[in-house]
């Protein structure tokens, strides 16, 4: 063993404890973003509409941790090829894209008009009230699907950064809204329609850089 294949292995063990640093920072931050929305919920409503928001977040964004995170790792190792060979990443990039945006069609349009009628039929009358809050989520919740599948671009693009960011802007803001929500006693449907949101800009504005991303790669690879 040379001191050429000894610097190769410190480089690469660098990098994946840079890697491995971010996943488990923005996994933290995501923690966050999950429980603060349950705590507020428990705090300021009833325990029953706690059950049906755990149903509606559990059911709808099934698809994501299904489909979208599978697509996304195919994405992910046919990119690391493409980012080193002449091929275009922006083409890749842009399929991975459509295809998920004609999978997300059929699969959250029908939450969004139906919602109310599809949860009934499934859990029961006494459910109504999840076909409601899905009406409102399926919109970030079909963001979330497409922006999933090609989340993973910025580590492609060898930014490690990138992730533990935005996982950290949508961490606070989270906590910033559910504190807007308490102080200023918004009721349960108006703080639904305003986490729909945030969560709808955060996704929309990560497609934006991934984007970002994409191009670059497309410029530099090769």
């Amino acid at each position: 063993m040379n001191w050429n294949t000894l610097y190769r292995g410190y480089f690469l063990a660098k990098k994946l404890r840079s890697l491995a640093s971010s996943v488990l920072i923005s996994h933290i931050f995501l923690v966050v973003t999950t429980v603060t929305p349950l705590y507020l919920i428990k705090e300021l409503f009833t325990d029953e509409i706690l059950g049906f928001y755990t149903l509606t977040i559990g059911t709808l964004f099934l698809p994501t941790m299904l489909i979208s995170i599978a697509v996304g790792s195919v994405y992910f190792e046919r990119g690391i090829k493409i980012s080193s060979s002449k091929e275009s990443f922006m083409q890749h990039w842009f399929k991975t894209l459509s295809m998920c945006i004609s999978l997300s069609i059929p699969i959250f349009l029908v939450p969004l008009f139906f919602g109310e009628q599809i949860y009934s039929l499934f859990f029961g009358e006494e459910w109504l009230s999840s076909g409601t809050i899905a009406k409102v989520m399926s919109i970030p919740a079909m963001v979330g699907f497409i922006s999933s599948a090609v989340d993973r671009t910025c580590i492609i693009a060898k930014n490690v950064y990138y992730g533990p960011i935005w996982h950290m802007v949508r961490a606070i803001t989270t906590v910033i809204l559910c504190l807007f929500v308490k102080i200023e006693g918004i009721a349960f449907i108006d703080f639904i329609v305003l986490i729909s949101a945030q969560m709808t800009l955060l996704y929309i504005a990560d497609l934006v850089f991934q984007f970002r991303f994409a191009y670059y790669i497309g410029k530099h690879n090769g």
